[in-house]
């Protein structure tokens, strides 16, 4: 189990404040050779708040308070009402602020 490579009491915080990462994007690669077609790559982070979101809910279950901060632009639009209903339904209150 992953939880056993951390400290006791790591999954137990109750406050939890996170800067994204960008999204981690990697380019296909080109083949030498005019018979193997080239291959993209799979990205290995390529949506850090899915990411965040899914440890929240299946290792840090005591969260009561979150803050999450570098959202993309994009996913604050519509898709934010289906994070809101999903995701953050455990939260009575969640603020969304934009900074410039």
């Amino acid at each position: 189990s992953a939880r056993k490579s951390f400290p006791r009491g790591f999954f137990e915080v109750t406050t939890l404040e996170i800067d994204l990462m960008d999204p981690e994007r990697v380019e296909a690669v080109q083949s030498d050779t005019e018979d193997d077609a080239p291959r993209p790559l799979m990205a290995l982070i390529p949506d850090p708040l899915d990411e965040i979101l899914k440890r929240l809910k299946h290792y840090f279950t005591w969260v009561s308070d979150l803050t999450i901060r570098n959202i993309e632009d994009y996913r604050m639009d519509y898709r934010f009402v289906e994070l809101r209903c999903n995701d953050l339904c455990s939260f009575p209150c969640v603020l969304l602020c934009h900074g410039a």
